[in-house]
């Protein structure tokens, strides 16, 4: 399902999709939708493409619009004989996919000179293995979101959404999904790109929530709206950097079977972590 620095990620219902998070700076939230429910061996990867609420950059109101750009389907077997032909390579002398390679993979995909070279590159592969040998690599040069920070895991919670799924909107109760990150700053809010917060606050951290819906078939998300921010940061202080009446740098993160939110904390910007419940007004 990719390569990059997985940290939690969560099967729903349908049992084909999968939401994939990313931990690190400047990273990519990530898709995957199997060919046949019950059955990862193959299927299609995905990228999130965000859009910012225009105008808005305090973290507590800017949410993302989500638009999914496919990077590529992919079967276990075929991936793995792709990577078993950089096996050749030592640690003088290692074999691996460049990043002209990539810029070329991703022209010929979208028939678009993104290098400035004059001229529409060739397609160096005979398969994508840049989707799932360089994920982060391969979704940015496709045009998605390479700039979240600190992604800590998504996370729903099973019975709630599979009631919601097979039950209906209609009549189960609406089942949300959360994501952590641990920090909105640094790639987050540095005036450039898709995301662009005020990072006043950013090094303690928010847990966004996205609404499951139904698109083709399958549990699909298309928004990402903050649920709770942390803070206030104060730099001056040598303890507890983050208000203690706040969440600081989320890290996992558990949906009750009531809806609310169990948030754990992996922070040194408090003297001591804290485990909080969240009652989320949007229940």
């Amino acid at each position: 399902q990719g390569r990059f620095s997985h940290e939690n990620s969560v099967v729903m219902p349908d049992q084909k999709t999968v939401f994939l998070s990313d931990d690190g700076t400047g990273v990519v939230f990530f898709k995957f939708v199997a060919d046949a429910a019950g059955d990862m061996s193959s299927g299609t990867l995905y990228a999130a493409k965000v859009t910012q609420t225009n105008g808005v950059s305090d973290p507590s109101e800017a949410a993302f619009a989500i638009e999914w750009i496919e990077l590529a389907h992919g079967a276990e077997a075929d991936i793995e004989a792709a990577i078993a032909e950089y096996d050749v390579g030592t640690l003088a002398s290692p074999s691996y996919i460049t990043d002209q390679q990539i810029n070329d993979w991703a022209e010929a995909k979208l028939s678009q000179d993104l290098d400035g070279s004059g001229s529409v590159a060739a397609d160096p592969f005979t398969d994508d293995r840049p989707a799932f040998l360089e994920s982060r690599k391969a979704a940015v040069a496709l045009g998605a979101t390479g700039e979240f920070r600190k992604m800590e895991g998504v996370v729903i919670n099973y019975g709630l959404a599979d009631n919601w799924w097979n039950a209906g909107a209609a009549d189960g109760d609406q089942a949300y999904m959360y994501m952590a990150m641990s920090s909105f700053d640094k790639t987050m809010a540095d005036d450039e790109g898709d995301i662009q917060l005020d990072g006043t606050h950013g090094p303690c951290g928010v847990v966004y929530r996205m609404t499951l819906k139904e698109n083709a078939g399958n549990v699909d998300v298309d928004t990402m709206v903050p649920a709770i921010v942390g803070g206030p940061y104060y730099s001056d202080r040598d303890v507890n950097e983050c208000s203690v009446n706040n969440i600081s740098n989320p890290d996992n993160l558990a949906v009750m079977d009531d809806g609310r939110l169990l948030i754990g904390e992996d922070t040194g910007n408090h003297e001591n972590n804290v485990i909080w419940v969240y009652e989320d007004p949007a229940l």
